[in-house]
């Protein structure tokens, strides 16, 4: 569920709305002046949120080690991560050297 308050009635209302954040029942934007300025979200909706950035940034974690591969590598890859997640392209898209980095973090 989301909830979208003014900031006037978020203030009123945040001993209600705050254990339904908390627990990931719902997620609120807060406006100001009919404006979205912010939003409150789980910890767990943020972690994930996070994790998704450092995907896009850094690439995937290699499962074996758990560490990312950097933007040196999803600059020469063009590893792009998306949510929902897309289908792979197929190897023959990309240079051998690519496909065989591609395949070797495990992205098909």
């Amino acid at each position: 569920m989301l909830d979208r308050l003014s900031l006037t009635r978020f203030r009123r209302e945040i001993t209600r709305v705050l254990p339904a954040v908390i627990a990931g029942e719902t997620r609120v934007i807060i406006a100001r002046h009919g404006k979205a300025v912010a939003c409150l979200v789980s910890m767990r909706d943020f972690d994930r949120l996070w994790s998704w950035e450092d995907d896009d940034l850094s690439g995937p974690k290699d499962p074996e080690t758990g560490k990312r591969p950097g933007m040196q590598w999803v600059r020469e890859t063009g590893w792009k991560a998306s949510w929902p997640p897309l289908k792979p392209r197929p190897p023959e898209a990309d240079g051998e050297a690519v496909a065989e980095k591609r395949k070797r973090w495990g992205l098909w």
